[in-house]
């Protein structure tokens, strides 16, 4: 079952950036999604402190990995793997995500739509038991701040 019909979650991909781009739902191939923060932190030990730490989060580096199964001919897989030996500009694109973010009337999910330009790297195409569809993943790296588009 999707990630859209259980988690509320929902994943869409084009190439290129800006306003013009066509999005491509990659719902019907993700089976699993993680989503890391990356975070740079910094810590130092005043002795006003008693030694104690003071934290504080410098910089991220957002990845959403998505994997599940090839999909020959879906319109997202496509453009990923258009990219797999390509490098610098050529690894570009925007991705779409929504993610539940509160729980509405009847305990149905509300979820919040954005877009983020990002760096697709680590493009796995195939793998896996012989006698199984073949694996596919990604990791979408953010370059840059989410935005919100609902």
């Amino acid at each position: 079952m999707a990630l859209s019909a259980v988690f509320n979650i929902s994943l869409q991909f084009a190439v290129g950036t800006g306003s013009s781009v066509t999005f491509n739902s990659c719902d019907a191939w993700v089976s699993s999604v993680t989503f890391a923060h990356n975070e740079t932190n910094n810590q130092y030990y005043p002795l006003a402190n008693n030694g104690v730490a003071y934290n504080s989060t410098t910089g991220i580096a957002p990845v959403l990995t998505a994997s599940g199964k090839r999909e020959v001919g879906d319109a997202s897989q496509e453009a990923i793997l258009g990219m797999q030996y390509a490098l610098g500009n050529g690894r570009k694109g925007t991705l779409k995500f929504s993610v539940p973010t509160s729980v509405g009337t009847g305990g149905a999910l509300t979820s919040t739509t954005y877009t983020v330009p990002v760096n697709v790297q680590n493009i796995t195409a195939f793998g896996g038991e012989g006698n199984a569809d073949s694996d596919f993943s990604c990791e979408f790296a953010f370059d840059g701040t989410p935005e919100v588009v609902s």
